[in-house]
């Protein structure tokens, strides 16, 4: 029974300490890094800017059955605008008429 426990603990630890990794910083990356990450994971969230942050997908998949994709654009290490695919409530973005 202790080594049960012994057991769980150690998994326990070590499966809090992998989700402990800092979120990537798209000023210190270049545009073809950001999508590269994207890409790999499927969902990132990314740090944007000093106190900000925002999640980018690699595809619809990532998103709520309710959302769409759409664009946001992010400064990085090598350009200005990086285009990138974020879900979006289509809801909050109804025409005015």
């Amino acid at each position: 029974m202790r080594l049960f426990f012994a057991l769980f603990t150690f998994l326990l630890v070590a499966a809090s300490s992998a989700q402990a990794q800092g979120r990537p910083d798209a000023r210190t990356m270049t545009c073809g890094e950001v999508r590269s990450l994207i890409k790999e994971r499927g969902a990132v969230v990314i740090t944007t800017g000093r106190y900000t942050y925002k999640r980018f997908v690699a595809h619809r998949g990532f998103c709520l059955y309710s959302e769409r994709i759409g664009h946001d654009w992010i400064e990085t290490r090598d350009i200005a605008e990086c285009r990138l695919r974020i879900c979006v409530d289509p809801d909050k973005f109804k025409r005015r008429r």
